[in-house]
């Protein structure tokens, strides 16, 4: 689905995972789960292009179960929070928002590990800023393209009935969440683009 000139969403996916055109970058913000990466790597060839970066918001499996097989397909750099690294790279279990949900999703679903991951800090990229937005997990991450003011959350907050919020039985931490939420608000006018739910511009 296009939702302007230089972002896409690709259609499909567990959770949502974004196609953003930055100068001469093609950009994949999340990976999606494990079943999701062949239908990106679809999307990708169906356009004839590769990407060559990956951007990851969290270390949930819905967000980073693809990126092995995207990884293997097309080599593109990755860029995470160091604070999750460890767990993309398989070095670290997920952690897990204590709730019942969370344990079973966290149990379930598994991810294969990729070693090639850059710390956010060492991103460089015009017209694209990492914002830190910890709560949903402690490295959740979004990023803000400045030019169409456009900000991927990940699960950082989710669109639901047309509104913000945040997914309890997900977020391991409530009050960081919140104060999140506070941050990407002050952003207005701001066009949201979630892991979960639809766009929506506040």
């Amino acid at each position: 689905m296009r939702i302007s000139d230089n972002v896409q969403l690709i259609e499909g996916t567990m959770a949502n995972c974004y196609y953003l055109k930055v100068n001469e970058n093609n950009i994949l913000v999340d990976s999606g789960t494990k079943s999701s990466a062949k239908k990106i790597i679809r999307f990708f060839e169906a356009l004839g292009i590769s990407p060559n970066i990956v951007l990851i918001t969290h270390d949930h499996p819905d967000h980073i179960g693809g990126l092995s097989m995207i990884f293997d397909r097309f080599k593109p750099q990755i860029y995470a929070n160091k604070i999750e690294i460890p767990t993309i790279q398989g070095k670290e279990r997920m952690h897990t928002a204590g709730t019942f949900m969370s344990k079973v999703v966290g149990g379930l679903m598994k991810s294969m590990p990729v070693q090639d991951v850059f710390s956010i800090d060492e991103l460089k990229i015009k017209d694209l800023s990492v914002v830190e937005t910890p709560g949903h997990t402690a490295g959740s991450t979004s990023f803000f393209y400045e030019p169409e003011r456009m900000m991927f959350v990940g699960d950082a907050v989710v669109v639901h009935n047309g509104e913000l919020s945040i997914n309890k039985q997900f977020t391991a931490d409530m009050n960081e969440a919140k104060k999140s939420e506070e941050k990407i608000r002050s952003y207005s006018p701001v066009t949201i683009l979630p892991g979960h739910g639809k766009p929506l511009k506040i």
